[in-house]
C-alpha cells in the first residue's frame, strides 16, 4: 500500500477536508461540543470506568525466568527486548504459550489482550458431521469478551506527564516507540471518539499502519489540527512493529503536522 499526503485546496479556497468539517466551528478549532451533542459529550466524560479484571491464573511477569523464558525468547525474536517489555507490564502464560498484554487504565487491569507465540497454520479437526475440516487457531484475542474497547487504551498510564500520543494498531507497534514516549494501542484499526478524549488535549502522532491511513484523516476532522502530526512509514516496513526502535525515533521526529488543507489519499 502506497499512502500519499496531497494539500491542494478544492475551490473558493476550501479543502475536501474543509467541506468534511462540522459547520459549527470558530477560527479553525474544533470543540469537543463540535463533534457530539451536549449529552453525548457528558456521556463521553463522566462514564464510569470498566470494571477490574484478574489475569488468568499462571501468567508470570516476565523476570521469571523458569516460567516466562519462552516468552522472553518470542518477543526478543520480534525486536523487543525484555526491559522494555517489562517497562509495558508484558506476562507469559507459560501452560497457554502466550504472551499476555494487560490494558492498565489509571493503575487497575481492567483487560488483556493475548498472542499466541504458537503456530497459527491451519489444522485438521474431525467436525460433529463427521468430516475433517481445516480450522485456523486465534492468533490473537481480547478478554474479556464483553470488554468496551472504543473506551479504553492499552498503555494508557504511559500517557501519565507525556505532551503527546501516539497513535498505533497494535502491541508491538507502540512498544517500538518506547524511546519516544506516549505510545498506546488502540487494539485494532478503528480510533473511537472515546479514545480520542482519553487523550485529551495531548498532542497526538499517527503511527497507524498504511493501509489505515484514512483513519488519519478521520482524526484530522475531529481533532485541532495543530495537534495533529502523521509519521510516515517508510515503505520497506509495514507498520511501526517492523521498525527498530531508533528508527522509530527518527520518523517521530521527522513527522509532517497535518493541516486542514492535507488530503490522504491510499492507492493499492
Amino acid at each position: 500500500v502506497v499512502s500519499l499526503l496531497l494539500s491542494q485546496s478544492l475551490g473558493a479556497g476550501k479543502s475536501m477536508l474543509d467541506r468534511w468539517q462540522p459547520a459549527h466551528e470558530t477560527q479553525g478549532r474544533i470543540a469537543l461540543a463540535d463533534l457530539f451533542p451536549a449529552d453525548e459529550e457528558e456521556l463521553l466524560t463522566s462514564a464510569p470506568p470498566p470494571p477490574e479484571v484478574s489475569l488468568p491464573f499462571g501468567v508470570y511477569p516476565l523476570d521469571d525466568d523458569f516460567h516466562s523464558w519462552r516468552g522472553v525468547a518470542y518477543l526478543e525474536g520480534r525486536g523487543v527486548s525484555k526491559a522494555v517489555a517489562m517497562e509495558h507490564d508484558v506476562r507469559y502464560w507459560t501452560a497457554q504459550r502466550k504472551i499476555v498484554f494487560p490494558i492498565v487504565m489509571d493503575g487497575t487491569i481492567v483487560g488483556y489482550q493475548w498472542r499466541t507465540t504458537e503456530s497459527t497454520a491451519p489444522i485438521e479437526i474431525v467436525g460433529e458431521d463427521g468430516f475433517i475440516k481445516l480450522v485456523k487457531p486465534l492468533k490473537t484475542a481480547s478478554q474479556p469478551e464483553d470488554l468496551q474497547r472504543d473506551r479504553v487504551l492499552m498503555f494508557h498510564d504511559r500517557l501519565l506527564h507525556s505532551p503527546h500520543a501516539i497513535l498505533t494498531e497494535g502491541p508491538f507497534d507502540a512498544m517500538k516507540t518506547h524511546l519516544c514516549g506516549g505510545g498506546v494501542t488502540t487494539m485494532g484499526s478503528a480510533v473511537s471518539d472515546g479514545q480520542l478524549a482519553l487523550i485529551g488535549n495531548r498532542r497526538i502522532y499517527s503511527g497507524l499502519d498504511p493501509d489505515a491511513i484514512q483513519l488519519t484523516a478521520d482524526l484530522v476532522r475531529k481533532r485541532d489540527l495543530s495537534e495533529l502530526y502523521w509519521m510516515e512509514i517508510p515503505k520497506q516496513y509495514e507498520d511501526l512493529g517492523q521498525m527498530p526502535a531508533e528508527e522509530v525515533l527518527d520518523v517521530f521526529h521527522a513527522a509532517k503536522k497535518v493541516l486542514s488543507s492535507h488530503v490522504f489519499i491510499s492507492l493499492l
